[in-house]
């Protein structure tokens, strides 16, 4: 439920120190990611115009305090941030404890959650554990691949369609945060009934505006 509010999100997402992610949990090899979401593979297709306007994948510590503050995580006297329920704003970070350049990462975003509040610790079991608990949609956070593929498509479908939405409990292989978006499904519908690059581009461009808009996750 705390995650259902886009300013949330987009606070998480602005706390996040990327250019250290990058350095020391992927040693270099990625680049920070921006409002697109898109991998360097997808050059071609990405919207400058979406990256241009991008304001919360920047760290950004104050505006991420001040969208928790709008939306209702306030900090209490010892600098806690609160759900607008009145209980602690805590969560795990869900990383296979085998990979160890994930655990990095992870720890580096639970470091820079502090910063804004909040307390996140990182949740390491066996990756079994940890993908069973993607799978069923029993987990708070975790850290989460995307395939390569020849267009973005896959990429907005896993993480915007209704296609692979399943209620929490029930097994899926991709969308493991269980977010939908009725709009992105025309645009989605849109592109698989189009051969023209032209038209595709123009809807993945639209595709990326949404993604921009809604931050349906925090792309590192």
């Amino acid at each position: 439920k705390d995650f259902s509010d886009v300013r949330v999100r987009k606070a998480l997402s602005m706390a996040v120190d990327r250019d250290q992610v990058t350095k020391v949990g992927m040693s270099g090899y990625a680049k920070p990611a921006d409002c697109t979401g898109l991998s360097n593979n997808y050059d071609k297709w990405r919207d400058t115009a979406v990256v241009e306007k991008c304001d919360w994948t920047k760290r950004d510590v104050e505006g991420a305090k001040k969208l928790l503050d709008e939306a209702g995580y306030k900090e209490n006297a010892q600098g806690q941030r609160t759900t607008p329920a009145g209980k602690p704003f805590t969560f795990d970070i869900s990383v296979g404890s085998s990979s160890t350049d994930w655990l990095s990462v992870a720890n580096i975003i639970a470091q820079n959650l502090q910063d804004v509040g909040i307390k996140a610790t990182v949740d390491s079991p066996d990756w079994a554990s940890v993908t069973a608990g993607y799978e069923t949609g029993e987990f708070d956070t975790g850290i989460v691949w995307t395939a390569n593929a020849p267009t973005p498509y896959q990429y907005y479908l896993n993480l915007m369609g209704s296609q692979n939405v399943k209620p929490v409990g029930k097994q899926t292989f991709d969308n493991y945060h269980r977010f939908s978006d009725k709009k992105a499904d025309e645009l989605l519908n849109k592109f698989v009934s189009t051969s023209d690059e032209g038209e595709q581009k123009q809807i993945v461009n639209d595709l990326q505006a949404r993604y921009s808009e809604l931050a349906p996750v925090v792309p590192l």
